[in-house]
C-alpha cells in the first residue's frame, strides 16, 4: 500500500498538483474500499495481491490521462446519494447541491409542479423529489443519453420522476403543463472560458451541456426565463444556477420576463452562483 501510495502520487502529481493528488487517491480508496483518511494510513503497510495492484495500477493510469474518477467508476456523490454518471452527463457538483438546497429550505411541504430544465444525470431532479416527497418532478434534456442515465438513477432510488426528451431553444418547445417550480443548471460556460479550465472537464464532459456562445452568454437564460414566465402561474418561482460573471446580467433577464423578488445567492466559496425570482 505505501509502494502503491508513492506511485499514485508521483503519477498525478504533474497534472493536478499535490493537493489535489492526494485528495483524488483518498478518493479512489473510498471507491474500493470505503476508506477514510485514517484508513488510508492504518492500512499503509497491507498488503496487495496481484490482481488488486495491476487493477488499481489501470486506474491510476487512467487517472494520469486526465479522465475523472466519476466516470471510471461510473457513479458520483450528491448529498448524500450516489448517482450514476456517464460522458452522456455532467459530473454533479456542490455548487449544485447549494442550488437544491436553497429551493427545498424554501418550499417546505411543496406539494406543487417543478421542471429541472436540461436534467442531465436527474440529480436535480431526483434530489428535489427525495427532499419534497409530495411534490411531482418532470426532467427535460435534449440528450437521450443523459436521459437515460436520469432514469436509471430515478429507479435506482425509487422516486416517481418523470423525464422526457426536448429541446428548450426550439420555439415550440411547451412544459406541457403549469409548473410551479422552474430549476434549470443550463449551460453557462462561455468558449473563452475553456483556456481556464482543467484538461478532465475539456477532454471528457459534455461540451453539450457545458458551453455557450461569447455573443450570447445568457442565451439559455433568456429562453427559459421567458418561457416559464409565459406558463408559470402567478407566484411561480424560477431558481438557476450561473455563470458568477454575469449574475446582474442574469438577474436583469429575470426582471425583463416578468419577476420580481429577483435576489442573486453566493455559494460557500462567495461566488454568486444561483439567481432566483418569483412571477408576478
Amino acid at each position: 500500500m505505501q509502494k502503491l501510495h508513492n506511485y499514485i502520487i508521483s503519477k498525478l502529481v504533474p497534472l493536478y498538483g499535490t493537493e489535489e493528488a492526494e485528495a483524488l487517491e483518498l478518493r479512489l480508496w473510498q471507491y474500493e474500499r470505503g476508506f477514510s483518511r485514517f484508513d488510508l494510513h492504518l492500512h499503509r503497510y497491507d498488503l496487495l495481491d496481484s490482481g488488486n495492484a495491476a487493477r488499481l495500477l489501470a486506474v491510476v493510469d487512467r487517472l494520469a490521462m486526465g479522465e475523472p474518477i466519476q466516470y471510471i467508476y461510473g457513479e458520483a456523490p450528491f448529498f448524500d446519494f450516489m448517482f450514476k454518471v456517464s460522458p452522456d452527463v455532467l459530473i454533479p457538483r456542490p455548487e449544485t447541491e447549494e442550488l437544491v438546497d436553497a429551493i427545498v429550505k424554501a418550499n417546505a411541504g411543496f406539494d406543487g409542479l417543478i421542471a429541472d430544465i436540461g436534467t442531465g444525470s436527474g440529480c436535480i431532479a431526483v434530489s428535489l423529489k427525495k427532499f419534497l416527497p409530495t411534490a411531482n418532478v418532470t426532467g427535460f434534456d435534449i440528450s437521450v443519453g443523459a436521459l437515460a442515465v436520469a432514469r436509471f438513477n430515478a429507479e435506482k432510488m425509487a422516486e416517481d420522476v418523470s423525464f422526457r426528451q426536448a429541446d428548450v431553444l426550439n420555439p415550440e418547445f411547451s412544459f406541457g403543463f403549469t409548473p410551479h417550480i422552474v430549476v434549470s443548471n443550463p449551460p453557462y460556460v462561455t468558449y473563452s472560458e475553456m483556456k481556464e479550465m482543467n484538461r478532465n472537464v475539456l477532454d471528457f464532459e459534455p461540451h453539450l451541456a457545458l458551453f455557450v456562445d461569447d455573443n450570447d452568454p445568457l442565451l439559455f437564460y433568456r429562453v427559459i426565463a421567458a418561457k416559464a414566465a409565459s406558463e408559470m402561474a402567478t407566484g411561480g418561482q424560477l431558481w438557476f444556477e450561473i455563470n458568477r460573471a454575469f449574475a446582474h446580467e442574469t438577474c436583469n433577464v429575470l426582471v425583463e420576463a416578468g419577476f420580481c423578488k429577483v435576489e442573486a445567492l453566493k455559494d460557500l466559496n462567495g461566488n454568486m452562483r444561483i439567481v432566483t425570482g418569483v412571477l408576478k
